[in-house]
């Protein structure tokens, strides 16, 4: 969700600056360790990755934005939900509304807290216990829970100076690059003669892929554009397309500089080893870190706080009369604590099992398996999409956008497909005790591959059952509900 004024129009400018703010964020660094890690520091393997992740976003956005300009009075705010109910049906597009609301952003706030909390321990005591670092997220997310609640304006306001403090740590890599290319680096993992540097391998850009697709999850705001922009027959494509290529190019020069400063795994914080040493360097690097995702998480957390608030809203939500109740008595404080309440329900799910293997593997598995949850629905529109051309000539999006739906479709079921098939089926299979290249900071313990796989499908089977379950608990708490439920037969 994005924080838009909805009585001014904004530009093709407006629209892809407004694009870039929204899906650059940690992503380009966090990622890189797992996507260094999978492409055993190979360089060509990891920009690899990015290429082929960039090029299937690209043509997922062209066909999105498409749809939307299409048909602006079907594809309003309520985004993809909105676009499954018109391409697919309603009881479909309910689902897809409490994955979004209650399931998306609700846990990826979550998993950015403990980030947040896990960059602080490292920045001041790196060899603390996992219990501390928990107690510190939930720290993090009361704290941004009370300030939307107090200076709801205020933290609306806030992204935009958010949204520059993002390209601090980018520009540093920049700097850290030039200067130990200039002062000569035997580490540069694209030397012939490094020996950090693995064997380039296909499969390792496969296993990226989902890596790679959570950094470009922002992309969905281009959902929502159609109508807030001038022009926008003309305006949202090119937005979407200008944006997605600066953004792409963001990625590919952060994982570069990161290659040549040899920096291995992926660990953008030691781009200024070379410079300033590793000691200064690294409480640099992890200081801008720090605030780069302690700004996500506040905006994570209002989007999760207004997203709840419209469910709430909309009668959407399990205990929402009650949950009114108390916002007439106080103005928000329901929405607030209905928000609290769907995060730390995530919060259990996924700190528990981190806590008994004291390891964040687990909180970095579960947040890639939500953001796959997204594309997968992403993939089911545009497949139906296609199906429906080929069904009825009527439906065509014009010859060019068609060939990019059908690629943006074969292309996210192959890429799901092998990632799921592959990397949590037959891989943990065949070497069930390899080391796994999840995690961020604290991601070692003898996470394998099988433990992986288990959270990963342990994660889809929850991810899928909850929608059902929501329904099922406003259906025996809320007395006269009248909308069709998610099982309901759609007359």
């Amino acid at each position: 969700m994005n924080i838009i004024n909805e009585t001014k129009k904004i530009g093709l400018w407006g629209g892809i600056l407004l694009v870039i703010s929204q899906v650059v964020g940690i992503g380009e660094f966090l990622k890189n360790l797992s996507i260094f890690g999978n492409n055993n520091n190979n360089p060509y393997g990891v920009i690899g990755s990015w290429v082929i992740g960039a090029i299937l976003i690209i043509c997922v956005g062209l066909t999105i934005a498409k749809l939307t300009t299409q048909n602006q009075k079907e594809y309003n705010n309520e985004g993809i939900s909105k676009w499954i109910n018109t391409i697919i049906g309603p009881r479909t597009a309910r689902f897809t509304a409490h994955i979004m609301n209650s399931i998306f952003y609700p846990m990826i706030t979550i998993a950015f807290c403990f980030f947040g909390a896990e960059t602080i321990f490292l920045l001041c005591a790196p060899k603390v216990h996992i219990y501390w670092v928990i107690l510190t997220a939930l720290g993090i997310l009361l704290l941004f829970l009370v300030l939307n609640f107090f200076f709801e304006n205020i933290m609306a306001k806030s992204g935009h100076i958010i949204g520059y403090i993002k390209f601090l740590p980018i520009v540093l890599c920049i700097v850290g690059a030039i200067a130990i290319t200039i002062k000569g680096n035997p580490d540069n993992l694209f030397s012939k003669d490094s020996s950090s540097a693995g064997k380039f391998t296909t499969l390792g850009m496969l296993d990226s892929l989902p890596a790679v697709l959570f950094s470009f999850n922002g992309f969905l705001i281009a959902g929502d554009m159609g109508h807030k922009m001038k022009d926008p027959d003309k305006n949202v494509g090119k937005a979407i397309v200008f944006s997605m290529l600066v953004i792409a190019g963001i990625y590919l020069t952060v994982a570069v500089t990161l290659a040549i400063v040899g920096a291995t795994g992926g660990n953008a914080l030691k781009v200024l080893d070379g410079v300033l040493g590793s000691d200064t360097g690294q409480k640099i690097m992890t200081a801008l870190l720090l605030i780069v995702i302690l700004g996500s998480t506040c905006l994570l957390t209002m989007v999760s706080y207004q997203t709840v608030k419209k469910h709430v809203k909309n009668e959407d939500m399990p205990l929402y009369a009650q949950i009114t109740k108390i916002n007439n008595k106080r103005a928000n404080l329901g929405d607030v604590v209905a928000t609290a309440i769907v995060i730390m329900i995530w919060a259990v799910l996924l700190f528990v099992p981190s806590a008994i293997l004291n390891t964040d593997s687990v909180i970095d598995v579960a947040s890639n398996t939500v953001s796959l949850i997204v594309f997968v629905l992403c993939g089911i529109i545009i497949t139906k999409l296609c199906y429906n051309i080929i069904k009825d000539k009527t439906n065509s999006l014009g010859w060019k956008s068609n060939i990019i739906a059908f690629i943006s479709a074969i292309a996210l079921i192959a890429s799901i497909g092998y990632f799921s098939l592959w990397a949590e089926i037959a891989a943990p299979i065949i070497n069930p005790t390899d080391p796994t290249h999840a995690g961020l900071f604290m991601s070692n313990n003898g996470f394998n591959l099988s433990v992986e796989a288990g959270i990963y499908w342990g994660c889809m089977l929850v991810l899928l059952c909850l929608p059902f379950l929501w329904d099922l608990i406003i259906k025996y708490t809320q007395k006269g509900y009248r909308k069709p439920l998610i099982w309901s037969t759609i007359k």
